[in-house]
């Protein structure tokens, strides 16, 4: 995570985070942890309360895989096609941009598994 997105995450959403922690391989700390939570539920509560409190009209849309990117005429991506995972269909305009995010590689187990060279999970 960037500095920007750092000082965004901690003082605009008002997330916590314990003590930076470091990781094989670098010789710095350099794992941010929420004090609380996992797989970014910390991120996703505090920005819910954020929307809330801000009467901001967004809506997320989660285990919704996008299909399509809906494109105008100069290229520009102006909305986004999608399933839920209870097979309803979306189609979500934007006027000011769309956010695709992906879930976390950690849970993937098969892919974790596919690609561990280092921790042995396989």
């Amino acid at each position: 995570m960037n500095s920007r997105t750092l000082e965004w995450v901690t003082e605009v959403l008002g997330v916590k985070f314990k003590t930076l922690v470091g990781s094989a391989g670098f010789p710095w700390p350099n794992q941010a942890q929420p004090m609380y939570g996992e797989c970014g539920e910390t991120y996703f509560e505090n920005f819910d309360n954020y929307v809330a409190k801000n009467n901001l009209d967004i809506r997320l849309l989660l285990s919704t895989p996008a299909e399509e990117l809906i494109v105008d005429e100069a290229g520009v991506v102006t909305g986004v096609r999608g399933t839920d995972s209870d097979g309803s269909t979306y189609e979500v305009s934007a006027k000011l941009g769309v956010v695709l995010a992906s879930g976390g590689f950690s849970g993937n187990t098969d892919l974790v598994i596919e690609c561990d060279d280092t921790w042995g999970f396989a």
